[in-house]
C-alpha cells in the first residue's frame, strides 16, 4: 500500500529497516530440498539494468526471475517488461521467442551473494 508521506518525499516503496530485517532474515532461513541455504542476496550492476532500460524504448518495468541452473545454483534471470495498460495483467515480457535468436532479451548478469559479499544488517550472520 502506498504511503502519501513516502509518496511526497520521493520514497515510494521504502521499506523500514526493522521490516526488512525481518523479512530478509526469514529468506535467509530457508534452504533447498538438500538443506542448502539460498543466496543471501543479489548484486547487480547499475550499467546492466541500464542497458536494458536504454535498449528497449518500450520498457516501463524490470522483472526477475529466480531460477536454478544446471550446477544448481540459484541466480535471477532479468528482463524488461512494458505495461499495456492498468489492470494486473497488462504487462508483457520483452522477449524475442525464437529458439534460434541472436538476442533473447533474457539477461543473467546477477551475483549471488554468500556470507562474504559486502557488509549489511540486512544479513544474518549466524
Amino acid at each position: 500500500m502506498e504511503d502519501q508521506n513516502n509518496t511526497i518525499k520521493g520514497k515510494i516503496n521504502e521499506v523500514p529497516l526493522a521490516e526488512a530485517e525481518e523479512a530478509t532474515f526469514k529468506w535467509q532461513e530457508q534452504t533447498d530440498a538438500s538443506g542448502k541455504h539460498y543466496p543471501k542476496s543479489f548484486l547487480f550492476n547499475k550499467v546492466d539494468f541500464t542497458q536494458i532500460l536504454n535498449n528497449e524504448e518500450e520498457v516501463t518495468h524490470i522483472k526477475l526471475y529466480p531460477a536454478i541452473k544446471d550446477d544448481g545454483k540459484v541466480t535471477l534471470l532479468v528482463v524488461g517488461v512494458k505495461q499495456t495498460g492498468r489492470g494486473n495483467n497488462d504487462y508483457i515480457d520483452i522477449i524475442n521467442p525464437e529458439p534460434d535468436a541472436e538476442v533473447s532479451g533474457i539477461y543473467d548478469f546477477a551475483y549471488p551473494c554468500p556470507n562474504t559479499c559486502g557488509i549489511s544488517p540486512l544479513y544474518k550472520f549466524e
